[in-house]
């Protein structure tokens, strides 16, 4: 028998036979009791008859969703549409904390979600393979609740709630029980329950730190796990997406101390290794180790020869990045209504990335021949570049141009114009406006600290 429409009212109203808005993404009555909203504005059908159905085969369009073959450059798109696929079944109440977990989390990743809020493509396709390892392991559980809460709260510009906060401290709980379980600590699991309560920390804060902190721990249990091949996809797309962070915090964290083969280990990465930005992140893994030689370097020999190591490789990113700028030069002239929004996007986040490198590579080769003129007009342009990409970006505010935060602070580095600076000051306060108060803590020590360890401490 066809399904009988049962109302798009939320799992909480239903629950408490409470009159629901329907409003998306939270009813009106689960914001003001600052209660998880789960199913608002869903429609749900009761069927009057128990049926066994046989799995139908998925229709051609279906099929052309994911590529056979996925191409690096789509992969959000592709993970996206696999979360998609999910999100099309249809909707069931939950039956126990499970089935609750799962629900919440599917719909926190709907693919209908527009760029400025939509995790997987922020934060990568691993996202979407989560829910089925749901179950299997106390950190991801808890870690997963904990991202649910922060977003839900984000997406409608509260404060964090108090509930966002108190299922954070729980995931942390529940971490360090994984971690201190010699079989669980070297999980992929475990490890992507790390990257998640660094997504959740994107919005609830460091509490005034300088430092994520759970950079240095993923640092911690990928050294533990020697840098073996990745057990399997999600553990590849998993490590993927978390090289970023490690890598950039590694820059002036120096808890994360890590050999140049370990760092190549972490970064190279089949997915991306033939594309621009993965051959240009390869480049960049052999930073730590750079900062690490200038600050050991004992006489001006030592210096030179480290700089004219470097040139090639900033010659080289340079190279790529003018070839990343083109490519979002000739996405950007498209007019707006013309042009499809991931893909500009995509651009724009790719050349955001390039960016940020190329001037990390510059106010170094600046700390070691200061007195170049070329390396000083070089920066100044690519200052320029960034303030100018931070202004385009903003229809993508907040997390779909947060990678600009970076950029920003690198180019508060890289300038020495006071006016230049000022700009800069007030571009990285008017992109940290977009989240809460409590994130802003820590950033002007922060400042200092990349400014130090970008100059080399020379």
């Amino acid at each position: 028998m066809p399904g009988v429409p049962t109302g798009r009212a939320c799992e909480g109203c239903r629950k408490q036979k409470k009159k629901c808005d329907e409003k998306k993404p939270a009813c009106s009555r689960c914001l003001r009791l600052d209660i998880l909203c789960v199913g608002s504005g869903e429609r749900r059908f009761k069927f009057k008859e128990e049926r066994r159905f046989t799995k139908s085969p998925e229709t051609d369009d279906e099929r052309s969703i994911i590529p056979k073959q996925e191409s690096p450059d789509y992969a959000a798109a592709s993970a996206i549409s696999a979360a998609g696929r999910a999100a099309r079944t249809i909707f069931l109440p939950p039956s126990n904390e499970l089935t609750f977990l799962t629900s919440v989390f599917v719909q926190t990743l709907k693919p209908s979600t527009d760029l400025r809020y939509n995790l997987v493509w922020n934060y990568g396709g691993f996202l979407a393979e989560v829910p089925q390892r749901l179950g299997t392991n106390e950190a991801l559980d808890a870690s997963v609740y904990a991202v649910c809460a922060a977003h839900s709260s984000f997406c409608v510009y509260k404060d964090i709630s108090v509930e966002a906060l108190t299922k954070y401290s729980h995931a942390l709980r529940m971490l360090r029980v994984c971690l201190d379980d010699p079989v669980k600590a070297s999980s992929p699991e475990t490890l992507c329950a790390v990257m998640m309560l660094l997504i959740c920390q994107a919005f609830i804060g460091t509490g005034g730190s300088s430092f994520t902190g759970h950079c240095e721990g993923a640092a911690k249990i990928l050294k533990a796990r020697q840098y073996t091949t990745p057990q399997n996809d999600f553990e590849a797309k998993l490590i993927l997406s978390l090289r970023g962070p490690v890598l950039f915090e590694g820059l002036w964290n120096d808890r994360i101390d890590l050999t140049p083969y370990e760092w190549e280990s972490i970064v190279g990465s089949h997915y991306d290794s033939h594309v621009p930005e993965g051959r240009l992140m390869f480049m960049f893994s052999r930073v730590p180790c750079f900062m690490q030689r200038a600050r050991s370097a004992i006489d001006q020999h030592e210096i030179s020869a480290l700089f004219e190591e470097m040139k090639p490789i900033y010659e080289a990113s340079w190279e790529i990045v003018n070839k990343m700028q083109s490519n979002y030069d000739e996405v950007n002239a498209i007019p707006a209504h013309n042009r499809s929004r991931f893909l500009h996007a995509n651009h724009q986040r790719i050349y955001s990335l390039g960016l940020v490198i190329v001037t990390v590579f510059n106010c170094m080769l600046k700390a070691l021949d200061p007195g170049n003129l070329r390396y000083k007009s070089e920066s100044m342009d690519l200052v320029n570049k960034i303030l100018v990409l931070c202004d385009e970006s903003h229809d993508y505010r907040p997390l779909g141009a947060s990678c600009n935060i970076l950029a920003l602070m690198v180019a508060w580095v890289a300038n020495t114009d006071p006016i230049t600076k000022c700009i800069i000051e007030a571009a990285i306060a008017d992109y940290q406006s977009d989240y809460p108060v409590r994130t802003l803590e820590g950033m002007s020590e922060s400042l200092r600290i990349i400014d130090r360890h970008l100059r080399l401490f020379l």
